[in-house]
């Protein structure tokens, strides 16, 4: 068997939620340079990754097929065989796709900020947290990256696009937020100018 670093990322849904998670990706590869990092995110959400410097792997689980899912997880997970699970989403199912890779560790958020806490039973470790909370999600997901990867881990949303991206998305929110984008918004319709 391989000693090489075999990291799996799990956050799998919701927009807003999988690029709160890319601070502690980056901290990962930068504090682990030679480890080989995979993804597990519901195909929906893959795409947004498609481009990310750095990461091998993008596993999707497509949760809605039901047991034919998981057994589709099972067997991708199996081929990949991380080394260290770290769980940026903290419930019940990511706690499962946690548990269905053959890991050694399992790292993740701390067990007050997972919304079934029963799930933070699959974690070996997770950050300390501040006596003071609520915290907001990126709060949680810098206190993770700090916790995998370094103490000086910062908020790095960084996605790998091209100039040509990003330069599309500036005429796309150019003229969404110009007066004629904002009055299409506010009637309900929403259309791209370029």
């Amino acid at each position: 068997m391989s000693s090489e670093e075999r990291i799996l990322l799990v956050r799998l849904s919701h927009l807003g939620d999988v690029v709160h998670a890319l601070p502690v990706f980056h901290a990962l590869r930068r504090a682990h340079p030679s480890a080989r990092i995979a993804w597990a995110v519901e195909p929906e959400f893959a795409p947004l990754l498609a481009g990310l410097p750095g990461l091998e792997r993008t596993i999707r689980f497509a949760r809605r097929k039901g047991a034919r899912a998981w057994l589709e997880l099972a067997a991708e997970l199996a081929t990949f065989a991380p080394t260290w699970v770290v769980d940026a989403q903290g419930n019940l199912k990511s706690a499962a796709v946690s548990l269905c890779a053959p890991s050694a560790r399992r790292s993740g958020l701390h067990p007050r900020d997972w919304r079934e806490r029963a799930g933070a039973r699959a974690l070996h470790d997770w950050p300390e947290r501040p006596a003071a909370a609520p915290v907001h999600a990126v709060d949680r997901m810098l206190a993770l990256a700090r916790h995998v990867g370094s103490a000086h881990a910062e908020a790095c949303f960084e996605l790998g696009l091209s100039d040509a991206e990003l330069r599309q998305g500036e005429r796309l929110f150019d003229s969404f937020f110009s007066p004629a984008g904002r009055q299409s918004f506010s009637a309900g319709r929403i259309h791209d100018n370029t």
